[in-house]
This record gives structure tokens, C-alpha cells and sequence, in this order.
């Protein structure tokens, strides 16, 4: 007498072109992968031919160097304006002011340094690739007026009041002694160091520090702390 219960069940394995299909599909599996690793491979290698390319036509770029001194008196001023490019302020002998501007691409800089009795005027106009870096070493009462578009501030050592403006860009004033210091940045950090005075600094977007200094701080940043 036949029972009604299935017998035991039996896994048939097809073979296709005599090879098992799970061995199949694990080899496209394999094979997929690999072609995926590299896509990602000959990716990065592009990545890296064209930031290599980049860095090399930036490095290639034309330069100009633009040496000038002027002889002051005992109560100089500096004023510069700058579309592209970082502007350092040092401390040096008195009776002098040096400056040095570094072109990049002079071609697209409109530069010009001048004097005025014991005002001292830098101005750099960029436009495309142009840029120009100004360093000024002047007495150290020298009082100072640094604006950059795009770029970075430094000042140190100067005793006596000043501004600083960047439209992006860092600031950086240490060991200033100023009656009035004003800075002002729309996106890059402020840092002040050693300093004393009424310190008005206002930053747009980017943070405000404050170290081993002492005077009135008026410290605003939009978004930031």
C-alpha cells in the first residue's frame, strides 16, 4: 500500500557548459567587482594627472618682483589695497619703508607704490590669474591701512593704531600696540596675539581668538565663535 506522503525531495544541479551555475554567477560577481575597482582606479589616476597639471601650471606661472623704499619722517602711514593676494606688515629700522610685491602673472596687475610726504600708498589691481603678494617693513609707530580682497593678513610688531579688512582671508596681528585697531574680515579666522589697545574685530564667517592680550575687545562674528 502506497502512502500519501511525498517521498523525500531531491535538489537537481544543471550544469551549464559542464560548470555548476553557482560557480557561474560567483565568477560574474568576481569578474564585475574587479572592472568596478578599475574604473575607480583609472578615476584617481585622472584626478591626479589633472591636479599634477594644475600644479605645475601654477608653479610655471610668470612672476615679477617690485622693490621699493622711501624715506619718512617721524610719523608714518601705510595704505594698501590689494584685489588678490596676502599682505605682511613687519617691523623695521625707522626712517624707512620698504616694500616688495610679488606679481603673478604682472601682465593682469595694475601695480603702483607711491609717496606722499610720509604717506605711503600700495595699490594692486588683479583681474583673472593676476596676484600680487605685498610685504612692508616700516618704523615701528607706523600707523596702517590693509585691505585685501582675496588673501591673507599679517602684522606684527607695529606700535600704533590701524585697519585691516579682508574680503576672504585670515588675520593675524601680534605684539600690536594701537589706541584704535579695527578689523574686519567677511569669511577667514581672526587671531590676536600679545595685543593691547581698543580691539574692534568683526568676522563674517570664521572664528575670533583672542590670546595673551589685554585693552577692550569688541569681538563680533557672524558664524563662528
Amino acid at each position: 500500500m502506497r502512502s500519501g506522503l511525498p517521498g523525500p525531495m531531491h535538489r537537481e544541479t544543471i550544469e551549464v557548459d559542464g560548470k555548476n551555475p553557482d560557480s557561474v554567477v560567483a565568477a560574474r560577481m568576481r569578474r564585475q567587482k574587479e572592472e568596478s575597482i578599475k574604473r575607480a582606479v583609472v578615476a584617481v589616476l585622472v584626478t591626479l594627472a589633472v591636479l599634477a597639471v594644475v600644479s605645475a601650471i601654477a608653479c610655471t606661472a610668470p612672476t615679477e618682483t617690485r622693490p621699493d623704499s622711501f624715506p619718512v619722517g617721524a610719523n608714518p602711514d601705510v595704505t594698501v589695497e590689494v584685489g588678490s593676494g596676502n599682505v605682511d606688515l613687519v617691523v623695521g629700522a625707522a626712517g624707512e619703508i620698504s616694500v616688495t610685491a610679488e606679481l603673478r602673472n604682472p601682465e593682469n596687475v595694475e601695480y603702483e607704490a607711491s609717496q606722499e610726504g610720509d604717506s605711503i600708498v600700495v595699490r594692486a589691481k588683479t583681474k583673472s590669474d593676476g596676484r600680487a603678494d605685498v610685504t612692508l617693513t616700516v618704523p615701528e609707530n607706523t600707523r596702517f591701512a590693509l585691505t585685501t580682497g582675496s588673501g591673507k593678513v599679517n602684522a606684527v610688531g607695529v606700535q600704533a593704531s590701524g585697519q585691516v579688512q579682508t574680503g576672504s582671508g585670515s588675520v593675524n596681528l601680534e605684539g600690536i600696540r594701537g589706541d584704535n585697531v579695527n578689523i574686519a574680515t567677511g569669511s577667514g579666522d581672526i587671531v590676536l596675539t600679545n595685543v593691547s589697545g581698543a580691539i574692534v574685530a568683526n568676522c563674517g564667517s570664521g572664528k575670533i581668538a583672542v590670546r595673551n592680550s589685554s585693552g577692550s575687545f569688541a569681538l563680533i562674528t557672524g558664524s563662528g565663535r
